[in-house]
C-alpha cells in the first residue's frame, strides 16, 4: 500500500504490490496532466523524469536538474517565468 499525505508517504507491502500500486499512480498521474492541457508526450516526458528523480539518492541530486525540472513546471502550470523578476 502505498499512502500520502500532506508531504508524508508511507509504504508497506510486498515489492510486487507497491510496484503495481506505483505504475497505477503514475499512469494516473499523467492522465491527470493531459486532462489539465498538457500534450500527452510532454505529460509523459515529465513524468518520467520526475520518477528518475526519484531514482537518485540524495547525493546525486544535484541543484540544476531539479532547478531546471521545477521551473519548467512552473512555466507550463502557471505560464510564469520564475526567472524573471519585478523591478
Amino acid at each position: 500500500m502505498i499512502k500520502c499525505e500532506k508531504g508524508t508517504v508511507s509504504i508497506k507491502g510486498p515489492g510486487n504490490q507497491i510496484l503495481t500500486e506505483y505504475a497505477v499512480i503514475t499512469e494516473t498521474i499523467r492522465e491527470s496532466l493531459t486532462e489539465h492541457g498538457w500534450e500527452r508526450k510532454e505529460a509523459e516526458e515529465m513524468v518520467l523524469k520526475a520518477a528518475e528523480i526519484g531514482a537518485k539518492n540524495e547525493e546525486e541530486i544535484v541543484e540544476g536538474p531539479v532547478k531546471r525540472m521545477t521551473e519548467s513546471i512552473i512555466r507550463r502550470i502557471l505560464g510564469v517565468d520564475v526567472n524573471e523578476r519585478d523591478h
